[in-house]
């Protein structure tokens, strides 16, 4: 069951997403937005609008003021997985 939930937000995740999650793996609990911008390549403000998707889709959850975690149980292992295949 955990396994289609993740597979079905997977799928609905932009590339731009899932780089953002993908930037997110290297932090063990919390991540910083200025550090996920950086890896990205992009401006906060660009990192920013993906935050607020992945916020709104419950895949991440707001830890503090530009600090950010997974939220959504599994995904990181998920999206860990996905990334090793590419």
């Amino acid at each position: 069951m955990e396994e289609r939930v993740l597979s079905a937000t997977y799928r609905e995740l932009s590339a731009k997403d899932v780089e953002f999650l993908e930037a997110m793996l290297p932090d063990r609990r919390e991540s910083r937005m200025g550090t996920i911008a950086s890896r990205m390549g992009v401006s906060s403000g660009c990192a920013a609008k993906y935050k607020t998707r992945l916020l709104a889709l419950g895949a991440i959850r707001q830890m503090g003021r530009g600090v950010v975690a997974f939220d959504m149980p599994g995904l990181r292992a998920y999206v860990a997985s996905r990334a090793n295949e590419g």
